[in-house]
């Protein structure tokens, strides 16, 4: 099994529990960064990783990009994936992490002590998937929203002064054109276009309501 934190002594904590239990062997355990470094995965069959790295650039979920890159070459059957977060919370969270392919998703507070962690390793507890109709319904979302896209996308052609929706519009250092063109472009991915009115023109959430959904989907923690 891996172990994948930002925490050195959270993974290293969590990786002597496991080889002092003999319940399973950790092959791997390191950041985010080189997770996504190591080439291969088919000497692991289970992946715990954290969610959140606050030092990131843009997306502060560096745990979703890891779950993504692995999930591209196993499928659940060869590799589980359980993601351990202190955000799980935020629904917006668990449709990124469904997205990517993880498998499970547990709250910090669930593996607290040894026994608990050993619990999840094993696969005695299981919280389901990590994605399901209630958390997109509190999220506003519908099933055909695409989240990881949406943030990728802003990543790519925003920064995180223009999305943090306590920033004043008018302090913007952004296009107004550019602002319409994300608007239509994030409204879109993550389906919260609306429906035509009688006119041509299709309503869209402002620019608030868009930042404010883009800030909480990469964790940049302002509740």
């Amino acid at each position: 099994m891996a172990i994948v934190d930002d925490d050195v002594w959270v993974r290293a904590g969590r990786a002597a529990a496991l080889r002092a239990s003999d319940a399973t062997q950790v092959v791997f355990e390191g950041d985010h960064d080189l997770a996504l470094q190591r080439p291969s995965w088919d000497d692991v069959d289970l992946l715990l990783v954290d969610a959140h790295d606050p030092d990131a650039d843009f997306d502060h979920y560096a745990g979703v990009r890891v779950v993504d890159r692995v999930r591209r070459d196993h499928d659940p059957e060869q590799l589980r994936i359980v993601v351990l977060t202190g955000h799980s919370g935020n629904d917006l969270l668990r449709i990124r992490m469904a997205e990517a392919g993880a498998d499970e998703l547990y709250a910090h507070r669930q593996v607290r002590t040894v026994d608990e962690l050993l619990a999840v390793v094993s696969g005695v507890v299981t919280t389901g998937p990590t994605m399901d109709a209630e958390a997109r319904e509190r999220a506003g979302l519908p099933r055909s929203a695409r989240v990881n896209e949406a943030v990728a996308w802003a990543g790519e052609h925003l920064d995180a002064e223009t999305v943090d929706p306590t920033t004043p519009q008018k302090n913007l250092k952004v296009s107004r054109r550019r602002l319409i063109t994300a608007r239509r472009r994030i409204a879109g991915t993550v389906g919260l276009a609306k429906p035509p009115a009688a006119s041509h023109d299709r309503p869209l959430p402002t620019w608030h309501e868009i930042a404010s959904l883009i800030d909480r989907a990469r964790g940049a923690d302002r509740d």
